[in-house]
Protein backbone atom coordinates (compact mmCIF):
# COMPACT_ATOMS: atom_id res chain seq x y z
CA UNK A 1 0.00 0.00 0.00
CA UNK A 2 2.85 2.37 0.78
CA UNK A 3 4.48 1.67 -2.56
CA UNK A 4 1.24 2.59 -4.34
CA UNK A 5 1.12 5.82 -2.38
CA UNK A 6 4.65 6.66 -3.48
CA UNK A 7 3.81 5.89 -7.12
CA UNK A 8 0.84 8.21 -6.73
CA UNK A 9 3.25 11.10 -6.32
CA UNK A 10 4.15 10.72 -9.99
CA UNK A 11 0.50 11.14 -10.93
CA UNK A 12 0.23 14.08 -8.57
CA UNK A 13 3.23 15.72 -10.19
CA UNK A 14 1.73 15.22 -13.64
CA UNK A 15 -1.56 16.74 -12.51
CA UNK A 16 0.03 19.77 -10.86
CA UNK A 17 2.24 20.34 -13.90
CA UNK A 18 -0.50 20.03 -16.49
CA UNK A 19 -3.33 21.78 -14.65
CA UNK A 20 -2.28 25.36 -15.53
CA UNK A 21 -2.13 24.47 -19.23
CA UNK A 22 -5.51 22.75 -19.08
CA UNK A 23 -7.06 25.69 -17.23
CA UNK A 24 -5.60 28.16 -19.73
CA UNK A 25 -6.83 26.17 -22.71
CA UNK A 26 -10.33 25.78 -21.27
CA UNK A 27 -10.63 29.51 -20.63
CA UNK A 28 -10.74 30.08 -24.39
CA UNK A 29 -13.90 27.98 -24.67
CA UNK A 30 -17.45 29.12 -23.83
CA UNK A 31 -17.86 28.46 -20.08
CA UNK A 32 -14.17 27.96 -19.29
CA UNK A 33 -14.15 30.32 -16.34
CA UNK A 34 -14.72 27.47 -13.90
CA UNK A 35 -11.18 26.07 -14.15
CA UNK A 36 -9.46 29.44 -14.01
CA UNK A 37 -11.30 30.26 -10.77
CA UNK A 38 -9.79 27.12 -9.23
CA UNK A 39 -6.21 28.34 -9.38
CA UNK A 40 -5.36 26.82 -5.99
CA UNK A 41 -6.68 23.36 -6.90
CA UNK A 42 -3.20 21.83 -7.45
CA UNK A 43 -2.06 23.09 -4.04
CA UNK A 44 -5.19 21.74 -2.37
CA UNK A 45 -4.84 18.33 -4.02
CA UNK A 46 -1.18 18.16 -3.00
CA UNK A 47 -2.03 19.10 0.60
CA UNK A 48 -4.78 16.51 0.86
CA UNK A 49 -2.61 13.80 -0.70
CA UNK A 50 0.25 14.51 1.70
CA UNK A 51 -2.13 14.70 4.68
CA UNK A 52 -3.43 11.23 3.85
CA UNK A 53 0.16 9.95 3.87
CA UNK A 54 0.95 11.61 7.20
CA UNK A 55 -2.20 10.21 8.82
CA UNK A 56 -1.46 6.73 7.43
CA UNK A 57 2.11 6.86 8.77
CA UNK A 58 0.90 8.05 12.18
CA UNK A 59 -1.66 5.26 12.43
CA UNK A 60 0.80 2.60 11.28
CA UNK A 61 3.48 3.74 13.73
CA UNK A 62 0.89 3.91 16.52
CA UNK A 63 -0.14 0.33 15.89
CA UNK A 64 3.50 -0.80 15.85
CA UNK A 65 4.19 1.07 19.08
CA UNK A 66 1.13 -0.31 20.87
CA UNK A 67 1.90 -3.87 19.75
CA UNK A 68 5.42 -3.60 21.09
CA UNK A 69 4.20 -2.08 24.32
CA UNK A 70 1.71 -4.84 25.17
Amino acid sequence: MERGYLYGFALLQIFTSLYPAIAERSSTFANGDALTRLEFLPLMVTSIYCAIGVIWAFLKLSVLYLREMF
